[in-house]
């Protein structure tokens, strides 16, 4: 095999390094300006590029709409999996400890680009591809979830643990969707960070799972 043939040719390079650079750029502008600020040229001014480059690259408003949760999908799902390769080995040893960890991991890819997370799911509502493609995100988390906590489903305290452990995936998810869908102050006026959120929401789960069964 040649040289040409092992590596990108330099014109291929720039061109991924451009793609790359306009998704980037919509994610953001997804973020700052909702769905119906997502156009053509708001894209082409934040990542510095022409009109013509991302009607040539993405067509319309919808495929670029689509490419751009795919990025936002693409980074979400890249965090959750470096973050459960990165799981410590005493924490992958102890029940308690990893179900905090991927609890928290799950609920932080939640909060990975929050407003445009929260703009895609709002479109997802009335759009089924978008709702899509965000459904089967969710399902890759939940196998991810299940599969660093059933390694303890010995020690789980429910009779089906199987179930269990969906139902606090669920939780886990609902919770997070739900925040960032209504906000912080829509079920109380008290302040209630984030970081809170999800240190509750694993001290949830480690009782229901490993506490007394009921």
């Amino acid at each position: 095999m040649t040289s040409a043939q092992t590596h990108p040719r330099p014109q291929q390079a720039r061109s991924r390094e451009t793609e790359h650079r306009i998704l980037v750029a919509a994610v953001r502008v997804l973020g700052d300006l909702g769905a119906e600020g997502l156009t053509t040229s708001s894209v082409s001014a934040a990542a510095g590029v022409s009109v013509g480059s991302i009607y040539r690259r993405f067509g319309d408003k919808q495929r670029l709409l689509l490419a751009t949760q795919n990025e936002l999908i693409r980074e979400v799902e890249g965090r959750l999996l470096d973050s459960v390769m990165e799981m410590a080995p005493e924490v992958a040893e102890d029940p308690r400890a990893t179900i905090r960890y991927v609890t928290t991991a799950m609920g932080r890819g939640f909060h990975l680009n929050p407003d445009a997370q929260r703009a895609i799911m709002l479109v997802g509502l009335r759009d089924s591809t978008v709702f899509e493609a965000g459904r089967r995100l969710s399902l890759r988390a939940s196998r991810l979830f299940a599969t660093s906590v059933l390694r303890h489903r010995d020690v789980i305290r429910q009779p089906d643990p199987d179930a269990a452990v969906d139902f606090a995936y669920r939780l886990v998810h609902s919770s997070c969707v739900h925040r960032l869908l209504e906000g912080e102050f829509l079920d109380s006026r008290a302040p209630h960070s984030w970081e809170r959120m999800l240190d509750e929401l694993s001290t949830v789960n480690i009782d229901y799972l490993l506490g007394q069964e009921r």
